[in-house]
């Protein structure tokens, strides 16, 4: 739930104020507020708003300490926006968190209308960095500075329409045993397949693991395998970063071979008796052929045999050994 308030002062003494209780993001509310300024009715829009009682309270006695982060302020409590309409200098304010996120003259309205239009799709282009693969850029302030300095609307968004990350990396909460216990447990790499013509993405899971030191995971369709040990979560962090980049392609080709194999084990679920094996068996030369694309990942278990072990147990109902026994013999 993004909360707002809409502020409308002349100069410095606020005349009217209200509330939006959500969606005030500035692809949802936050533009129509902009569209009433630009209309020149800012204040039939607040005065409609609080014909609400519950609306009209929420920002009974609004002061500029409510929305705007100073020294002094140590603990104040803010909404995700406030979007400010100064009548008598003519300029506009888009505050996020008490901080200011832009500041622009009405004759720019329309351009910031077109910005707040394309909202999240500006943010996440302008706030991905290449160096973390992850949002960890101020894209707000990215924006505000290319418009600042002369760039259209239209150019910021035809930018953006050219951002196209090869992964997003992200912190993922998670608790299990041997784990940190903070956020910074998962990072899940999130790949679309960039460059094919029907775009389908697949997320790798990279555990950090503190069981005798620190250690990165890779989650495999069937196993957690160890990467590496490191000597702190920082490096962690940085060594998954790192492998994410140097195997961008060979984690296009993995992506293939975990959807063979979860393709492979629901139809051993659905499939009788000796139809799974000859299923397995025809999974057989797939897998090998996309194998054949990766360069060796020394990654443990990881391999053809690796994928048909699980799957073999799965249809006999026979332990590990047992399974890589029986395709031995075969």
């Amino acid at each position: 739930m993004t909360r707002a308030f809409v502020v409308l002062l002349e100069g410095k003494k606020i005349t009217a104020a209200t509330y939006i209780p959500g969606d005030a993001y500035p692809d949802g509310e936050g533009l129509e507020v902009l569209k009433a300024i630009k209309e020149d009715r800012l204040g039939q829009y607040i005065a409609q708003k609080n014909q609400d009682p519950e609306i009209s309270a929420e920002c009974e006695g609004i002061c500029p300490a409510w929305y705007t982060r100073a020294k002094g302020n140590k603990d104040p409590f803010f909404l995700s926006y406030t979007y400010l309409y100064d009548c008598k200098n003519s300029v506009v304010e888009i505050r996020n968190y008490g901080n200011l996120q832009w500041r622009f003259k009405v004759d720019r309205l329309d351009e910031y209308m077109k910005i707040c239009e394309h909202y999240a799709a500006l943010w996440y282009a302008y706030s991905y960095s290449e160096e973390t693969l992850g949002w960890t850029l101020d894209g707000d302030k990215l924006i505000g500075d290319r418009l600042s300095k002369g760039e259209t609307a239209d150019q910021i968004v035809e930018f953006a329409q050219t951002v196209d990350p090869a992964f997003i990396l992200e912190d993922r909460p998670h608790r299990g045993t041997g784990c940190f216990t903070e956020d910074q447990l998962v990072m899940i790499a999130t790949t679309q397949h960039r460059g094919r013509e029907n775009k389908q993405e697949r997320q790798f899971k990279f555990y950090i693991y503190s069981d005798y030191g620190i250690s990165v995971v890779l989650q495999l369709p069937y196993i957690r395998a160890r990467l590496s040990k490191v000597s702190s979560l920082k490096n962690a962090v940085k060594y998954i970063r790192e492998y994410v980049r140097a195997h961008e392609i060979d984690l296009y080709v993995m992506a293939d071979i975990y959807d063979l194999y979860e393709g492979v084990q629901r139809d051993i679920g659905q499939l009788k008796g000796e139809e799974r094996g000859r299923r397995i068996q025809s999974a057989e030369a797939d897998f090998k052929e996309l194998f054949g694309k990766l360069p060796p990942m020394k990654i443990e278990d990881f391999s053809v045999r690796g994928c048909l072990a699980p799957l073999l147990m799965q249809w006999h109902g026979i332990e590990e050994d047992e399974a890589k026994s029986l395709m031995e013999q075969t």
